[in-house]
């Protein structure tokens, strides 16, 4: 079983959103084949399957923010006896992080999140919904991490 980890892309990236899974559990994919999606405060990634095989679990739903070198997935043979993994063993933050699997609905945040700097800080989702609904990031305030603001926060800014 090989593990597939979200990268540490720099420094200042304390937290990382699953968006979405592009491979279900079950799924044959290739070394490389991005396998989901994730979302940083700077940029949109793809995390890669780190060799061929089965898909065999998601250990992180769609929707949960995590810190990076978080354990997102499972790659194995298809007979292959899935073990117990702590998706957060190599993150520092132990098992009282550990999020559910996929299909069931988490949101964990990441202790000692930065303070907000002077101007809004958003997702890049966050930003392009803003900029589609209308909205200015300046009168949205932000209930994500260090007061980042997230699409929601948008969405109900849209609708207020």
């Amino acid at each position: 079983m090989v593990e597939a980890v979200i990268p540490k892309l720099d420094e200042t990236t304390e937290a990382a959103t699953v968006e979405r899974w592009l491979v279900q559990e079950g799924e044959r994919v290739e070394q490389g084949q991005a396998i989901c999606e994730v979302e940083t405060d700077k940029a949109l990634v793809q995390v890669e399957a780190p060799a061929a095989g089965t898909l065999r679990r998601q250990l992180v739903a769609a929707g949960t923010e995590v810190p990076p070198l978080t354990v997102v997935a499972l790659v194995g043979d298809p007979g292959e006896p899935i073990a117990e993994v702590d998706p957060f063993a190599r993150t520092g933050g132990g098992a009282q992080s550990a999020a559910p699997a996929a299909g069931a609905q988490a949101g964990v945040s990441p202790a000692g999140a930065s303070p907000a700097p002077a101007g809004p800080i958003a997702s890049p989702r966050a930003r392009r919904l803003a900029e589609e609904l209308g909205v200015d990031l300046r009168t949205v305030t932000g209930t994500g991490p260090g007061g980042k603001i997230t699409d929601r926060d948008v969405q109900r800014a849209a609708g207020s």
